[in-house]
């Protein structure tokens, strides 16, 4: 290659580099931003200094005793009285234990409450029927619907809760000789 060509393209290599460094100084705007010598800390407040009165015992209040006379302990006392016991027949006390109802928290730390299910009718004017029965007969009886395994409409009826299980036991007795069923005892979910 010819030394004239040579020199003219590095020239322009020059040119080029020149350029790029510093064409972008030209459409850059100027940095506004000036960073001030002075400090934006607010000067320190004037405090004035409260005077406190001395606090003051109230009438009728006596002080409170040094410690050494606060903690010592008692001397005992130097003549004993001489104690007469009383004469009286010891009688031994009686002790009478109350029957308590079988009564429980069920698993979720609610009272646990027993129904007995007497009977379960696909109709609910029949379960209607005998719910009043039951409840003209003294006992507290209700009904529930529920869509049984098949897929029917159920309605079955109720009585109960208790929360003595051989109280609701006694009842199921009742119950059962009444009607001429066999009803199921089952722990009551509300």
């Amino acid at each position: 290659m010819d030394d004239s060509v040579k020199q003219r393209l590095v020239g322009a290599v020059v040119l080029a580099s020149v350029a790029v460094i510093f064409f972008p100084s030209l459409f850059d705007e100027p940095d506004n931003r000036y960073i001030g010598g002075q400090s934006q800390i607010p000067p320190t407040p004037q405090i004035t200094p409260v005077q406190i009165a001395p606090a003051t015992r109230p009438e009728g209040i006596e002080p409170a005793k040094a410690p050494e006379q606060m903690y010592q302990m008692l001397d005992e006392p130097t003549e004993t009285a001489a104690v007469q016991p009383s004469v009286t027949e010891a009688v031994p006390p009686v002790v009478i234990e109350p029957t308590k109802p079988e009564v429980g928290l069920n698993d979720q730390g609610v009272l646990q409450g027993w129904v007995l299910q007497v009977a379960s009718f696909t109709e609910l004017k029949k379960a209607e029927d005998l719910r009043d029965r039951l409840n003209k007969a003294g006992h507290d009886a209700f009904i529930r619907p529920l869509v049984n395994s098949k897929g029917q409409q159920v309605v079955r009826v109720f009585v109960g809760p208790k929360a003595d299980k051989q109280a609701m036991l006694a009842v199921k007795k009742s119950v059962d000789q009444s009607l001429k069923v066999n009803s199921l005892l089952r722990e009551f979910k509300p």
